[in-house]
């Protein structure tokens, strides 16, 4: 399957942008992958030991697909000390609309990728996908995959497991035409996204303001909300669907 996908990234790499620092961009990721995650523990007694071990996998392949009608830009943040990227263009660029492209990352990896409308200039408020393979202290790699909105919202997107289709994280909602992004509930930061005011609160119990509360819970909308797939996807074979029309919904999200 790999060697497949490895061929298939060669026409497909150049489509999407990377960059390692762009001041107002989106932060590094502590690892395992986000320090707003909770609950490792927990996800680390579910399985025997030995056949969690057995189904590790030693690459993990993010394919991000552009359901928008539009253009998107992305850029991409390692954590400090990671691995490169086993394949996959760490340079800035542009999705078309209906483009599809690939990163393969190495046991080790932990990082993001940043996601807005081209039209508008990178910037930190923009929706994340957040990703890791690493190991949690079990002695082997676990695929951590989430989407985020906890810096702000720029445009929908979800992560599924290739192996069954099953949505892992993210919310495919427009929220843009659902709710206002104004006053307590965000701030328009007339770049293309909606800056979320609970990114800065670490409580441990909160609600998301009126413009985030429909992905509650489906996406990370805000630092210790509920939305990571902790050892969810071990094929290590993940896609990220950006837009609405076309790409799963999450479950957890509001009908």
């Amino acid at each position: 399957m790999f060697t497949k996908m490895h061929t298939t990234l060669i026409s497909l790499l150049t489509l999407l942008s990377l960059t390692n620092a762009l001041p107002s961009g989106p932060l590094e990721t502590p690892p395992p992958a986000v320090n707003k995650r909770q609950g490792f523990a927990y996800h680390a007694e579910k399985l025997p030991h030995k056949a969690r071990a057995t189904s590790a996998p030693s690459h993990l392949t993010i394919t991000v697909v552009n359901k928008m009608s539009e253009a998107v830009s992305t850029s991409y943040v390692a954590n400090g000390g990671a691995p490169a990227v086993l394949a996959g263009n760490t340079g800035a660029g542009t999705m078309a609309a209906s483009a599809t492209a690939s990163i393969v990352a190495p046991s080790g990896w932990a990082g993001n990728i940043a996601v807005g409308l081209a039209k508008y200039p990178m910037n930190g408020d923009v929706s994340l996908l957040e990703g890791s393979l690493m190991d949690q202290g079990n002695g082997y790699p676990v695929v951590d995959m989430d989407v985020s909105y906890v810096n702000g919202f720029s445009v929908p997107i979800t992560c599924s497991c290739n192996d069954d289709n099953k949505v892992l994280s993210g919310c495919n909602l427009d929220l843009w035409k659902m709710g206002s992004c104004s006053g307590s509930s965000g701030t328009d930061d007339g770049q293309g996204a909606c800056a979320n005011p609970l990114r800065p609160d670490n409580s441990a119990s909160l609600t998301a303001t009126s413009f985030f509360l429909p992905c509650q819970g489906a996406a990370f909308t805000w630092p210790r909300d509920d939305a990571n797939s902790n050892e969810g996807c071990q094929s290590g074979q993940v896609t990220c669907c950006v837009g609405t029309d076309g790409c799963p919904s999450n479950p957890k999200q509001a009908s």
